[in-house]
């Protein structure tokens, strides 16, 4: 396969390409593709070559089975929480969620083969952050026969008040 970035950069089509990664033990190459206004990464098979669009850097689970990727992104380019299952002709889509109301996930680590720590940066609620715009909760993405389903933590215990500040602490 052979990528050549663009001599101009008009849209929609892609400006510049760069090579992350091999992924010998999954038989993928990982590349950046860089657009007038956004960003892709795309997994390619050492294979066949079919490309796969995963939205942002991609992370295995430790069985390596699956991959999972955490775009957060508020303009030109996709927001949302992606897993894929790898399987011998590629990557099988098992979850695609773009948040309907505002929200910018953080990947953190893989739990398990089957759990995925997250944070979900959201509005703030009058009870939670009574003085901020924003909360940072954290999230657990867990399959669960054969679905993939968010549990957030909005307890308090976990919850960080202000844009992006762990220091500030939620009222009680």
């Amino acid at each position: 396969f052979a990528f050549k970035d663009a001599p101009s950069c008009a849209p929609p089509l892609p400006c510049d390409y760069e090579l992350i990664d091999y992924y010998s033990d999954l038989g993928f190459y990982l590349i950046f593709v860089g657009y007038y206004e956004g960003e892709d990464y795309v997994m390619i098979s050492d294979k066949d070559g079919k490309e796969y669009s995963v939205k942002d850097l991609p992370i295995s689970s430790p069985d390596k089975e699956r991959i999972a990727s955490v775009s957060a992104c508020d303009a030109f380019c996709i927001n949302g929480v992606f897993v894929w299952r790898i399987v011998d002709n590629g990557l099988v889509s098992e979850l695609f969620y773009e948040p309907e109301e505002y929200a910018r996930f953080s990947f953190i680590k893989w739990m398990d083969d089957k759990t995925i720590a997250l944070t979900k940066k959201i509005y703030s609620t009058e009870q939670l952050c009574p003085k901020s715009d924003f909360m940072t909760v954290a999230v657990t993405l867990r399959l669960e026969e054969g679905a993939w389903k968010f549990y957030d933590d909005i307890s308090g215990r976990d919850v960080k008040c202000g844009p992006d500040r762990a220091d500030s602490t939620p009222s009680r």
